[in-house]
């Protein structure tokens, strides 16, 4: 997970995997589908513990987070594979 201060994404009221109200900031994580933004108080954060997504909730995220981006959502794929070559 990455810390987002500098990211145009919104800070929810709570945090999106225990649900607190307190000491809340913006995370980009990597999943199966792509990357997302969620908010996490300062306790789940510490402990890596992200909200338990079901795909549809995780391909929204996903696609809200391109949008806070403002790039497609095949953007990370075509880095992913740019890197790769890079590499080959």
């Amino acid at each position: 997970m990455r810390d987002l201060e500098t990211r145009d994404c919104p800070v929810a009221g709570e945090c999106d995997s225990c649900s607190s109200g307190e000491e809340l900031r913006v995370w980009e994580a990597d999943t199966q589908i792509g990357i997302i933004c969620m908010t996490l108080c300062e306790r789940c954060a510490d402990r890596g513990e992200m909200p338990r997504l079901g795909w549809g909730d995780a391909a929204r995220m996903v696609l809200e987070h391109c949008e806070h981006r403002g790039v497609d959502a095949d953007y990370d794929l075509r880095q992913r594979e740019a890197e790769e070559r890079q590499w080959q």
